[in-house]
């Protein structure tokens, strides 16, 4: 497995402290299998070196998930599109851990050693997905357009595409390959979740001790953009943007003020909801705080209370 295929244990561990907060924005039962004890030695050293030791929730990534869960469920629910995409997957466990329409299918790419290894941990569980899954052994910085049409993806259906900490470690031909890419196969009607770091903040000298741990570990930040909305729309998409702390990703979880746009410093992530072109732009509904019944979280449109639906269901 590659340095950058480790990361999505770290990002597991995550989701797994999250996870076991009793205010959880998602839940995840499979996140710490999934992890595994490098991912959560990973995470906590990480940690460390941002000067947060023992926090173990990390706002950003809780709401960045909880954002990109609801724009999906939005999707699929609201508007009927039946195929989803995780681009660069790796522990992501939406395909257990979210109450899908019937009809959904679910495409997972990565890389084969960090597919491998994850189905290993899905077997030992006992876990079965709740749509329909498949999953792509693909390499973004290369051709994964292809193997994800073997795999029974339709062109001509409408998708979502969801690149969730991803585009940062990516050098910048390899993004731009990424969306021309997607830009062939999104067909009309088609959503695009993703997050990416301002080109600024990649320099940021308040973010130097975290940059120099994620090269240490080979995971170098390698990728920004200052003007998402231009970005995205020269690659044929309509992008709404926000930032942390703004009424849709916020959740009563974001302990500042979100930062005013354009910032002076560039010192921010952006959340992204976009549509093809010629669209109209959406982001995921959000607010101040969780819903009832919150993504992920027990209640009658996702998980049952008390229920392990990903679990294999006991032969009698």
């Amino acid at each position: 497995m590659t340095e950058l295929g480790l990361t999505s244990f770290m990002l597991a561990a995550a989701r797994a402290h999250e996870t076991h907060r009793g205010d959880a924005l998602f839940r995840d039962p499979l996140a710490a299998s999934l992890a595994g004890r490098r991912g959560f030695a990973l995470w906590a050293s990480l940690q460390r070196a941002r000067g947060t030791a023992g926090a173990g929730v990390d706002p950003y990534l809780t709401v960045r998930t909880r954002f990109l869960d609801e724009l999906a469920l939005d999707a699929a629910r609201g508007a009927g599109v039946a195929q989803i995409v995780l681009l660069g997957a790796g522990m992501d466990a939406r395909a257990f851990r979210l109450r899908w329409p019937a009809g959904v299918r679910l495409f997972e790419i990565d890389r084969a050693a960090v597919l491998e290894a994850k189905a290993l941990v899905l077997e030992r569980l006992g876990a079965h997905p709740l749509c329909e899954r498949r999953v792509v052994a693909a390499d973004l910085a290369a051709d994964w357009a292809a193997p994800l049409i073997e795999a029974g993806f339709e062109t001509a259906r409408p998708a979502v595409f969801l690149i969730e900490g991803v585009l940062v470690y990516l050098e910048p031909a390899s993004v731009d390959g990424l969306l021309r890419r997607l830009g062939t196969i999104a067909g009309p009607g088609s959503w695009l979740g993703a997050d990416v770091a301002d080109a600024r903040f990649l320099a940021d000298p308040r973010v130097r001790p975290v940059r120099r741990w994620l090269a240490d570990q080979g995971w170098a930040w390698r990728f920004g953009v200052s003007d998402p909305e231009e970005w995205l729309a020269c690659a044929g998409w309509d992008a709404a943007v926000v930032v942390p702390g703004e009424p849709s990703a916020h959740y009563g979880r974001w302990p500042v003020e979100a930062a005013a746009r354009p910032h002076a410093d560039g010192s921010v992530c952006y959340l992204i909801g976009a549509r093809r072109a010629g669209e109209r732009a959406t982001v995921a509904r959000g607010g101040h705080g969780p819903p009832a019944h919150g993504i992920g979280n027990p209640g009658p449109s996702d998980l049952q209370r008390g229920e392990e639906p990903w679990r294999t269901r006991r032969q009698s």
